[in-house]
Parts: structure tokens; sequence; C-alpha cells
């Protein structure tokens, strides 16, 4: 079986899981997994995994440019994190 075949459908249903529990998520890129300047499918795929159109716009916007600014807590991300993985 080709490791994406696994490793797609789990990615999917532990973004889909974040998005639930309110994880906030910004949307970039540093692979060359495709031709520079189409990832922009990538927020038609977030809206389809549970966030707002307004949210997936927010991932590639606000919220990554203040994940690169240092603006999200590590703790706070770490925090929501374990409240999904642990009782």
């Amino acid at each position: 079986m080709e490791k994406a075949a696994i490793i797609i459908p789990a990615a999917k249903k532990n973004m889909a899981v974040a998005f639930r529990s309110g994880v906030r998520v910004a949307l970039g890129t540093d692979a060359g997994v495709y031709p520079h300047g189409q990832n922009g499918g990538e927020f038609w795929s977030m809206v389809e995994l549970g966030l707002s159109p307004l949210q997936a716009l927010q991932a590639g916007t606000v919220n990554a440019a203040e994940l690169m600014a240092g603006r999200i807590a590590w703790e706070s991300f770490a925090r929501r994190c374990w409240r999904i993985w642990l009782p």
C-alpha cells in the first residue's frame, strides 16, 4: 500500500479534530509537493475539514503572520492538543 494512502486520511482526520477543538492554525508551505503558487487549494481543503471560509482565510493571513511573529503561545497550543488526546 502506498504511504500516502495511509498518511493522508489520518492527517485529514487529525486536522478535523484539531479544528473542532479550537486549535488555531496557520496555512503555509515550505514543501515542494506541487508547483509554486498552487497551494491556494489548501484553503478549500480546510473548509472541507471544518473551518469556515473566514477561518480558512485567517489561517493563511492573520494567524500565519502572528505565528511567524511569535504571538501564539506554545503553552496554549500544547494545552489544547493534550485535551484532544488525553482524558
